[in-house]
């Protein structure tokens, strides 16, 4: 939760909401989406019918940002609510470790506010980490750690769903029963 997707979804959960008069709709969001998609009834075929969702729903968050700069309520609590998604994803993936440190990369990340609401957040939920600047993009981070794993210096977390080993694994690594 808190990705592109998930932001836009929340975006365009918020302008349906809006055009059927429900709690929590937002005027602003349903301009947007409409001057970007075409007519309410036609939203439902230009999202489920694409292959590219994910993508397409990313492609609200501009949408979003431009909503909270013009003072949406609604817009500023998708975004905050992502953040706060994001710092609650980082205090799991820090459990155990003493002094994390944390790189904030993205898209999301070149959003208005986005990057010190994050910032924030992550030092109140762990007070010893370090936010420090990327070393490169998500892409070459990816590539880092396939090498790493390649070599066999990554402790990857063996068991469904997080890893499904394909082929005869090493003696020493435990096969999941749902691999």
């Amino acid at each position: 939760c808190g990705g592109g997707a998930w932001i836009g979804r929340a975006a365009l959960d918020a302008a349906l909401r809006a055009h059927d008069g429900r709690p929590g709709g937002s005027a602003a969001l349903l301009a947007h989406v409409v001057g970007r998609f075409g007519p309410v009834g036609g939203l439902p075929a230009a999202f489920q019918l694409r292959p590219d969702r994910a993508g397409l729903l990313a492609s609200l968050v501009p949408v979003v940002a431009a909503a909270r700069a013009e003072g949406d309520p609604v817009a500023a609590g998708i975004l905050r609510r992502a953040a706060e998604e994001m710092a609650d994803t980082a205090a799991a993936a820090a459990t155990g470790l003493d002094a994390p440190a944390f790189a904030l990369t993205g898209g999301l990340f070149q959003v208005e506010g986005m990057r010190s609401d994050v910032g924030e957040l992550i030092a109140a939920r762990l007070p010893g980490a370090e936010l420090r600047p990327a070393d490169g993009d998500p892409l070459l981070g990816a590539l880092r750690l396939a090498a790493g794993a390649a070599r066999g210096e990554m402790p990857w977390p063996v068991g469904a769903p997080l890893l499904r080993l394909v082929g005869r694994p090493p003696a020493s690594v435990p096969v999941s029963p749902f691999a």
